[in-house]
């Protein structure tokens, strides 16, 4: 609010907005509530008050949005009812949350976006089918409970976040943000490569069947990790419950693995 304030002293002092209300506006600036001295009209004064309250209204922090797909409750661009839905891009800002309370699929035509800590059926009392035919891009810290496929979209689950669910692409790459935990099986069906950044938590099965497989440093797949054609690579201190198999690509491990390691070209 200071900041604010500074701002609307400069501008009405540049501006001379106090205009015959200069002679009492320092009182009035160091008080907020005494009025202009002398015989002078308060709507002399109103064009600095209004720039006053708006810079005032300025400052204040947006209201998260939080969308039940019920009635008329949906984001912008989304069409739909009875548990299905259509939107040409769904975007959710900071905070923004959507809550289901019932058996729903969205379908995305364009690109799925949500800004930091926002939440997507975090309660998780009723199913949601996620089907996103553009690119995924989840925010930090994010929370979601839900089923997240795409044809040929990439999806990037951003650091922090917590995704319960499965992950699927038909021939797009998956990214996994460094401290995120998901729980559900991640894989990509035609083509992609699967990346899981580090101190991750994956609580399912990785498997690609045209795409390399990267886990980073200290993450714990509980699982198995597998590639019908592409490399498996895991970092120090990883672990991997499982078994690593690839049908044709090399394996580099560097970390743990509680199963058997095989790639059955032989590299």
């Amino acid at each position: 609010m200071i900041k604010h304030f500074k701002a609307f002293e400069f501008r009405v002092s540049r501006e001379n907005l106090a205009g015959p209300c200069s002679a009492g506006w320092q009182q009035f600036l160091s008080s907020f509530a005494n009025r202009p001295s002398g015989n002078v009209h308060p709507r002399r004064c109103l064009p600095a008050l209004a720039l006053f309250l708006l810079l005032l209204l300025v400052g204040l922090p947006a209201q998260a949005a939080n969308y039940t797909f019920q009635g008329l409750n949906i984001p912008l661009g989304c069409t739909g009812g009875n548990g299905n839905f259509t939107c040409v891009a769904l975007i959710l800002g900071v905070g923004d949350t959507i809550s289901i309370s019932s058996p729903t699929t969205i379908t995305v035509i364009g690109a799925l976006t949500t800004g930091a800590s926002s939440r997507i059926n975090a309660t998780g009392s009723s199913s949601l089918n996620l089907v996103v035919n553009g690119l995924t891009t989840l925010g930090a810290s994010t929370m979601v409970k839900a089923n997240l496929s795409s044809t040929a979209g990439v999806i990037t689950i951003g650091e922090r976040n917590s995704f319960t669910g499965t992950i699927k692409t038909a021939t797009a790459a998956i990214n996994v943000g460094a401290g995120s935990t998901i729980t559900g099986p991640i894989s990509t069906t035609i083509t992609g490569a699967v990346t899981i950044g580090a101190n991750a938590v994956v609580n399912g099965n990785i498997s690609t069947a045209t795409g390399v497989v990267t886990i980073g440093a200290d993450t714990v797949v509980n699982g198995n990790v597998s590639t019908v054609v592409g490399a498996v690579t895991t970092g120090a201190g990883s672990s991997v419950t499982g078994s690593v198999v690839t049908q044709v690509g090399a394996i580099t491990i560097a970390g743990n693995v509680g199963g058997k390691i095989n790639s059955l070209d032989g590299s």
